[in-house]
């Protein structure tokens, strides 16, 4: 029951204010304060750091609010659980939380009950939630269970007071859900090397085995024939057989036994040895560019020992350096080739049993937590991964089109026709994502850097998504990701805050709320710590530490004063036409937007340095009266003229025209 998570949230936080000897008056105070601010304006301005030293007593009077808002429901309902489809996604904007990275210091984990404490200072309607279950080498995207919640996510005071993980985790969806806002679960089509899950449904993954001596595979096989349903059947009952022999020296009746997580761990680890003693290894995830499937090169007797393959492209390139050894694919499809494309006379068949458990992956988690959609991870190059227009035999270990579908089909069985489908993909080819379901792609954006030629491409892209949306039926839409979670990854380098500073973030929330129109308003797509102008969520992400929190006021008040217009302005963009770009000189430009209350001009100054000293509108030659705003800092004034003067580096003016 939902209710009980936030009894018990109520009786815990007065039990650790009073053990900590706070002045329950003043905590309730505070409480009062932040209730009052949320009444005014519907979100905090507390900056996400400050929000975190919130103590938790003093969050009571806000969720009571909300929850007497909701009329005390026994079952906290999503704000799209009852709508017909999906196309809410495309109006949504989204923050992307890494629970784990969300802690007060670097060098302390973040929870799922201090991280709650983040939600209504954000200006998204949705959380996009990071993996959050136990991981392999500290990387949250090399999933080792889908059970086991990671204890670096798990609030401990409130663990020992007898919230447990699972219900850690509903509270924080269900607090978003009163907020208003949805929330997406982060999924995988692999897992570690030697997940939970491989080792419980080895079925379900490629192995191969070695000889005793690790210089070749055992039974002096081929790997092509190891890989045959006889040679995998044979590895699948020794991996059983060993997993079995630990799992009864442990007492446990699996790794994955709710409970037992420290003995589950020990047991995980020693089945794990093992396996590697027994020369038993799962096939590693290929190259996005490979083709077919990693061949056995030789064994490496450094430090453990591990088998090391050979990873070809479709062009027969060695792509080693691009590997992602830790990690393993799911066996969607059997009779893969080594290294080489499949040939047509001879292609990949889907393992119906491997799509039919991924495709419940999602409905289970449903059904603890009420996620409202799925955000799907490594789906960069799925179309260029399969050889057949429908998307169905794939050229690689990669998931496909086809498998995808199927997983989203299943997400919205059983009357969930609202669940929404996000995909990982750099890219703006979103009408062929749309087959397979997809609401939304995470778009290429954040590798363009600030200037004319990222304001003509976006343009172009709006104008493309207008079209798709004209017709009636599904709604889709390209993200303008303000940042992601790569973009400090060294193959990218493209952190705005690091490049720009606090007003190249502003110019990229203000170029992503307002480029959009009518049915081409972009969908945001944010960080946690966009807001103040904290960095580092990319070494948080494979490391346990933290975010180093800046705390920024100009970020901040960027942040807020760009959302407050944005919601001003929202419904004179539903309703708006674009008339036009105009450039000036590749240092500024201005567009603008035309709706029944008249002309909206967006000026923008796209150098880092260089003030432009006048910009004159100059289409317009007639008007009634004018007015302007400055969305960094909410400043309005009247215009006697349209002539914006002084116009400082990477800040921009909303002009509004009355003709």
């Amino acid at each position: 029951m939902a209710l009980r998570h936030f009894e018990k949230f109520f009786t815990i936080a007065e039990k650790l204010a009073l053990k900590k000897k706070y002045d329950l008056n003043e905590l309730r105070q505070i409480g009062e304060t932040v209730l009052a601010e949320y009444k005014t304006k519907g979100h905090l301005t507390l900056m996400p750091h400050d929000s975190l030293k919130l103590e938790y007593y003093s969050m009571i009077p806000l969720l009571r609010h909300l929850l007497d808002k909701h009329n005390n429901p026994e079952i906290i309902q999503s704000p799209v659980e009852n709508l017909p489809n999906s196309n809410w996604m495309a109006e949504s904007s989204f923050c992307f939380i890494n629970i784990r990275g969300t802690g007060a210091s670097p060098h302390t984990h973040g929870d799922f009950i201090n991280a709650a404490k983040l939600l209504p200072v954000l200006r998204v309607t949705s959380i996009h939630l990071a993996p959050f279950f136990e991981c392999a080498l500290e990387i949250i995207y090399g999933i080792d269970s889908l059970t086991i919640i990671d204890e670096n996510t798990v609030n401990k005071d409130f663990l020992k007071a007898g919230m447990k993980p699972d219900e850690q985790v509903r509270f924080f969806t269900d607090f978003a859900h009163l907020l208003g806002m949805t929330v997406g679960f982060d999924i995988e089509p692999h897992t570690s090397q030697f997940s939970r899950i491989a080792l419980e449904h080895p079925e379900y993954f490629r192995w191969i085995r070695l000889s005793e001596t690790r210089e070749e595979i055992a039974g002096k096989k081929k790997q092509s024939d190891m890989l045959k349903d006889a040679g995998q059947a044979e590895i699948h009952s020794a991996v059983k057989a060993l997993r079995e022999k630990v799992l009864l020296k442990y007492g446990l009746k699996s790794l994955e036994q709710s409970g037992k997580d420290s003995i589950s761990k020990k047991a995980h680890r020693e089945l794990i040895d093992e396996l590697i003693g027994e020369g038993i290894w799962t096939i590693p995830s290929h190259t996005w560019k490979g083709a077919g499937l990693p061949e056995y090169s030789h064994y490496v007797e450094e430090q453990c020992g591990f088998p090391e393959f050979k990873y070809l492209s479709t062009e027969g390139e060695d792509h080693r350096e691009h590997a992602f050894g830790t990690l393993t694919p799911f066996r969607f499809y059997d009779n893969l080739p080594l290294n080489r494309i499949p040939k047509p006379a001879d292609p990949p068949t889907a393992n119906e049993a491997t799509i039919k458990y991924f495709a419940g992956i999602f409905p289970a988690l449903y059904k603890k937590f009420r996620f409202d959609y799925l955000r799907f991870d490594y789906v960069d190059h799925v179309w260029d991964s399969v050889s057949d227009k429908a998307g169905k035999i794939p050229i690689s270990d990669r998931i496909t089109p086809y498998v995808l579908k199927k997983t989203i089909a299943k997400a919205r069985s059983g009357g969930r026709k609202f669940i929404g489908a996000m995909a990982e993909r750099m890219g703006t080819d979103i009408q062929i994502y749309k087959k397979a379901g997809f609401d939304l792609l995470l778009g290429d954006d954040i590798l363009k850097p600030i200037g004319l030629p990222l304001l003509k491409d976006t343009f172009k892209l709006n104008k493309k998504i207008e079209k798709l949306n004209a017709k009636p039926g599904k709604k889709v839409n390209i993200q303008f990701a303000v940042d992601t979670h790569d973009s400090s990854h060294p193959l990218f380098n493209v952190t705005p805050m690091l490049i720009y500073g606090a007003k190249g973030v502003g110019m990229r929330i203000f170029i992503a709320r307002f480029s959009g129109w009518g049915d081409a308003i972009r969908s945001k797509y944010e960080l946690i710590g966009n807001q103040d102008g904290t960095t580092g969520l990319y070494l948080a992400n494979n490391k346990i530490v933290s975010v180093e929190w800046k705390s920024d006021k100009e970020m901040n008040d960027i942040y807020h004063n760009i959302e407050n217009t944005y919601q001003e302005l929202l419904p004179r963009l539903k309703k708006a036409k674009f008339l036009g770009l105009t450039p000036i000189q590749r240092k500024a430009a201005y567009w603008t937007f035309e709706d029944d209350q008249g002309k909206m001009v967006f000026i923008v100054n796209l150098t880092e340095h260089a003030a432009i000293p006048s910009i004159l509108i100059k289409e317009i030659k007639v008007f009634k009266c004018a007015s302007m705003i400055n969305p960094y800092t909410g400043q309005k004034r009247m215009m006697s003229h349209l002539l914006v003067n002084e116009l400082p580096p990477l800040e921009c003016r909303i002009v509004f025209i009355q003709s």
